[in-house]
């Protein structure tokens, strides 16, 4: 079956979003790809920062978390998700599925990995109908790289990567009050990714968006699914059908 998801995931600060936004523009060049791409913070599956998990300072909590009923949500949006695409004959990129969002999450809110490990088998048999190829990013120096995008993005970053996470379940209880301690938090998050990525059933590519760079990481990303990309000294509309 033609592979109809590429979710695209791994540790913050190394260009998901920019990989998706890259790849929105080089397939929006050619008019016969029906394809939707699905950015971290806007799409159907989007179900985290629920719950006064810190995000929002000011939110009110109008029901209690726990991990299975933030499990069933989860669900029941890919289910709908799914319906949709294949309704409309469609592939989509999906950001930060299935770790950043979901298992992230469940861990930030106080979950366990058991939690993590059922919502992934439980999603990887859901998503087999469409083929997914899961694009897994991962760099050997994360904290180093986390460290200077923060720098580069100033006080809105601050806000939203650390602060946030001072203010959630986790950062409370363990009394997270530096970067350093949400490192460790991410640290400890990453391993527990790479213990479920052995549980993967589906395809999967990993790659090292940093090394690689923005058009390198593309070529990949769209080799792996069956199309070939463009060089660097070619332009977007290049691109053509090529083989796996």
């Amino acid at each position: 079956m033609t592979t109809k998801l590429i979710l695209i995931d791994g540790a913050p600060g190394l260009g998901k979003s920019t990989t998706v936004a890259n790849l929105q523009k080089t397939l929006g060049e050619l008019g016969d790809v029906r394809a939707v791409f699905c950015h971290e913070h806007d799409h159907p599956l989007h179900a985290f920062w629920t719950w006064g998990d810190g995000y929002d300072e000011a939110e009110k909590v109008e029901e209690s978390y726990s991990s299975p009923r933030f499990i069933e949500r989860l669900l029941a949006r890919t289910h709908a998700f799914l319906n949709e695409l294949l309704a409309h004959d469609q592939m989509a990129f999906v950001e930060t599925y299935p770790f950043q969002s979901p298992v992230r999450n469940i861990l930030k809110m106080l979950g366990t990995e058991e939690d993590c490990a059922e919502y992934l088998g439980r999603f990887a048999e859901s998503v087999a109908c469409v083929s997914p190829v899961l694009v897994y990013f991962d760099h050997p120096d994360w904290p180093g790289r986390i460290l200077r995008v923060a720098a580069e993005r100033g006080p809105r970053f601050e806000s939203l990567f650390f602060e946030a996470f001072y203010r959630s379940p986790y950062g409370r209880r363990h009394g997270v009050t530096t970067p350093a301690g949400v490192i460790a938090f991410y640290q400890q998050y990453l391993a527990v990714c790479e213990r479920l990525l052995a549980k993967w059933p589906h395809r999967l590519v990993r790659i090292d968006p940093i090394a690689g760079g923005q058009t390198g990481t593309v070529n990949r990303i769209l080799h792996a699914i069956g199309m070939s990309g463009p060089t660097a000294a070619s332009a977007p509309n290049a691109l053509r059908p090529g083989k796996p």
